[in-house]
């Protein structure tokens, strides 16, 4: 007999705490994190994020955007930065990936403080990735 685990990762943004959790127990190993808007040459106005868990600790189910660990190697162009901010109002997709699983991805608003103050996941209810709509 051959069993199948059909759970596949399913992320959402907490709002009030500024947090990216993970519903269905998937630790967050890999995020990647796009601003969703573009120049007048149509090209993305910053480069797309990419947090990598790099420790042999176990990773979480939920990342701090106002405090990401420093387990996490932060990649912006191929190459490691210090720390990442969110711009000021505007949108981003952020995406889980999981190897052998499909990503989950969901979008999320700024305010003119770089805080995210709309997602379109904000809590586990909502199953259905943007990659699916």
């Amino acid at each position: 007999m051959f069993l199948s685990s059909c759970n596949k990762p399913h992320i959402y943004f907490d709002i009030k705490k500024q947090e990216i959790i993970e519903c269905n127990n998937f630790a967050i190993t890999n995020i990647y994190v796009t601003n969703d808007s573009i120049n007048e040459k149509g090209f993305f106005i910053e480069p797309p994020i990419h947090l990598k868990w790099n420790s042999s600790n176990k990773p979480p189910f939920l990342i701090s955007l106002t405090n990401i660990s420093s387990y996490y190697q932060i990649y912006s162009n191929n190459k490691i930065i210090n720390n990442f901010k969110l711009m000021n109002n505007t949108s981003y997709t952020i995406s889980q990936a999981v190897s052998g699983k499909s990503t989950f991805s969901i979008r999320v608003w700024t305010n003119n403080q770089g805080s995210v103050y709309k997602a379109s996941h904000s809590s586990c209810d909502n199953s259905v990735s943007l990659d699916m709509k």
